[in-house]
């Protein structure tokens, strides 16, 4: 039970990244709501593990004082960074309950320290790298989930192609309902103007291929959308991974795009992850979504 809310914690604290990628004041207040409220459910889970007399009630800056005299607490550890989480938790209520917006290089540094925060005391408290900690374990696709892991190992490993290849891979298999619900175009749709003579010249051929770009970044729209994706980050993320095809014998074939490197890799990861968490998660308003032959 403890690992599943190690796991929320670091969820909450990713999404808080997204919002902080914004950089605007409101979603900089978003992003640190969200760093504190994992910072929080990390330490109420610590305090439940080690004993302290918690309750629903306790204010936040008290859970320090608590885990001094928990039971459990044998060793007298003590949960990290009081102060600069005292500070983040100040903030976020100025946000919340009066409307104030955190300063956005300010809500950067708080970024800093909740991450600070979690990997210290997942460390100090239960003995894991935080890093190892997998969101792939909130997808409740068995398939698209072993994916996701094999892909965080071979990121840990160095294995960086490997880790976008598994990303296209987890790609193709979560996105079963996004493809029913909005077919992609056929490849040879963009090779369909090879049937007019000159068709880099050729009104036809070019009409053919602004049509062909333009039906590609619609469907990259609506699909991000419907998802609640953000846009960019769909489209860098497409750019990246390799083309995937699975063959009839189960195999897949990979067309790579461009030398893989840590980042591309970490981005990537992380994007497959939220990718399949928001399929996962609006599956319903997806499935009652109107089809275009219904329109």
């Amino acid at each position: 039970m403890a690992i599943d809310k190690i796991v929320l914690s670091k969820y909450l604290f990713q999404q808080g990244q997204n919002e902080l990628s914004k950089n605007t004041p409101v979603s900089c207040g978003l992003a640190v709501s969200l760093f504190q409220d994992s910072v929080e459910l990390l330490a109420r889970t610590i305090a439940g593990k080690c004993g302290a007399k918690v309750r629903k009630s306790t204010p936040f800056p008290e859970l320090w004082e608590l885990m001094q005299n928990a039971a459990g607490n044998t060793y007298k550890k003590a949960l990290p960074l009081r102060y600069k989480m005292s500070k983040l938790n100040e903030i976020r209520d100025s946000f919340k309950h009066s409307g104030n917006l955190p300063d956005v290089s300010q809500s950067h540094g708080f970024c800093d320290d909740a991450e600070e925060f979690l990997r210290e005391a997942t460390r100090r408290f239960f003995d894991k790298d935080f890093d190892t900690i997998s969101l792939a374990d909130l997808i409740e696709d068995s398939q698209v989930r072993q994916v996701i892991k094999e892909a965080e190992t071979s990121m840990r490993r160095g294995d960086f192609e490997k880790c976008l290849k598994e990303c296209a891979k987890a790609d193709r298999i979560a996105s079963g309902t996004v493809i029913r619900i909005a077919p992609e175009l056929p490849g040879s749709f963009r090779h369909f103007s090879s049937l007019f003579d000159r068709p880099k010249s050729s009104f036809a051929g070019s009409w053919v291929h602004m049509l062909d770009s333009y039906l590609r970044g619609l469907r990259h729209f609506s699909v991000a959308v419907a998802l609640k994706l953000n846009l960019p980050d769909h489209i860098k993320f497409h750019s990246m991974i390799p083309d995937a095809v699975r063959s009839a014998d189960g195999s897949w074939q990979f067309n790579i795009k461009r030398p893989a490197t840590k980042s591309d890799a970490d981005f990537c990861l992380k994007y497959v992850t939220r990718y399949a968490l928001a399929v996962q998660d609006q599956f319903e308003d997806l499935v009652n979504l109107p089809s275009a032959e219904t329109q």
